[in-house]
């Protein structure tokens, strides 16, 4: 791929129709008067503030040290059974599953219980039971599920984290950072059935070893407007344990606060999100079916349209144009309506970066092919013709020929 690769008049062309968004957006937010907030005072040991929709983090405190993630661990857990296991399986609990210690849904061992349900008891009731009997249930065994979590961390970025089992329970070596799980959290919440279960409060729960209802142990679900998630966690060893998230009109943000202590933890994660909602905006700067740039192609005028949407996030108090790059594959005709040909890279540096395909807004034959097809056509149109005026001529060939027989 080639970065502005073409005709110069061409990427002018470009640069002007982002250009001048570009300036749009730096001009309304200079008008803006916002309310921004001071900068977060976390007691959590470590901390960080990601917007979703852009991937972009805000706000980090100690955002790569690695400390024990209690229950929070349960979000990789569910990740992973969601994208290997059809949520109808029915899985019987073990003995082990079973015996697990730690918070528990009191399952029983031989009790069979669908896959949904045990992501329910293990997301909202935080059940350890319901954890390993997921993870017996989706890879045959905890230790082939452990290796798949450590697996799907690292095909995430997640890189500077260990696990070794799906609840979170204290172990040696068993490890996340707080940028880590804002990676893992981030790629569970693309799922709609993940984000329909943290964001759940209360659900029925008929078990062999009790009746009654799960209830939701994220407090922000109903204190804080437009929470919706995700997760909570807690152990002596890892303290309190947080990933929350909320969404107000376009933006969405996640929280992620490790090692805070006591109630603590619920100012924490209120300071991050309303930093994030004060002080940032997220604007919609390309939509879907957008042109980018037009081009002259073998003759005919090529667009080059935005196949997704990009939101792009800005900060209210230092208002700038977003950055962005064109990268174009070698534009060659024939190409057909709907072709990817390149892409539009969205962000400062590696943070928050995003890019969005461009594609072909119509067909462009080859050169040669445009007198191919005109001479067809003229050839079709001829043919049409004679046969139209042989076919208003036969039938008064067969009436002259009946009168003769008379």
């Amino acid at each position: 791929m080639n970065l502005f690769s073409g005709d110069i008049p061409v990427f002018c062309k470009a640069f002007f129709l982002l250009g001048a968004k570009a300036l749009a957006v730096a001009f309304i937010l200079g008008l803006w008067a916002p309310q921004t907030r001071a900068e977060p005072d976390v007691v959590g040991k470590a901390a960080l503030l990601m917007e979703l929709h852009t991937g972009k983090i805000v706000w980090t405190k100690n955002e790569n040290e690695r400390l024990a993630p209690a229950s929070t661990t349960k979000i990789l857990t569910a990740l992973v059974a969601l994208e290997r296991s059809p949520l109808q399986q029915i899985v019987a609990v073990s003995d082990r599953a079973a015996a697990t210690e730690g918070s528990s849904m009191y399952l029983r061992p031989g009790e069979r219980a669908s896959l949904e349900e045990l992501l329910y008891a293990a997301l909202l009731g935080s059940g350890n039971d319901a954890a390993i009997a997921i993870a017996e249930g989706v890879a045959g065994s905890t230790e082939a599920f452990v290796k798949v979590m450590n697996e799907t961390a690292r095909r995430l970025g997640a890189n500077d984290s260990s696990f070794l089992n799906p609840h979170g329970l204290p172990q040696k070596g068993h490890y996340t950072t707080a940028r880590d799980l804002a990676l893992i959290t981030w790629a569970a919440m693309q799922n709609p059935k993940f984000r329909e279960i943290v964001s759940t409060r209360i659900r029925p729960w008929k078990g062999e070893g009790w009746k009654g209802t799960l209830v939701n142990h994220n407090r922000l679900l109903g204190d804080y407007k437009g929470a919706i998630g995700v997760k909570t966690g807690y152990t002596v060893e890892a303290g309190q344990c947080l990933v929350a998230a909320a969404r107000r009109g376009g933006a969405t943000y996640l929280a992620v606060v490790l090692n805070s202590r006591g109630r603590a933890i619920w100012e924490d994660a209120r300071e991050l999100l309303d930093y994030g909602f004060k002080n940032y905006a997220l604007l919609e700067f390309v939509k879907e079916g957008e042109t980018v740039l037009r081009m002259d192609i073998g003759g005919r005028e090529l667009t080059l349209n935005a196949a997704a949407p990009v939101r792009y996030l800005v900060s209210r108090n230092r208002p700038t144009k977003p950055r962005y790059h064109i990268i174009l594959d070698q534009l060659k005709p024939p190409i057909a309506e709907g072709e990817q040909l390149g892409e539009v890279v969205f962000g400062e540096g590696k943070r928050g970066l995003r890019s969005v395909a461009l594609v072909a807004g119509v067909d462009v034959p080859e050169p040669g092919s445009l007198h191919i097809i005109f001479w067809i056509g003229l050839v079709a149109a001829l043919g049409i013709f004679i046969h139209r005026r042989r076919k208003r001529r036969r039938p008064h060939r067969y009436r002259f020929s009946r009168r003769i027989r008379f």
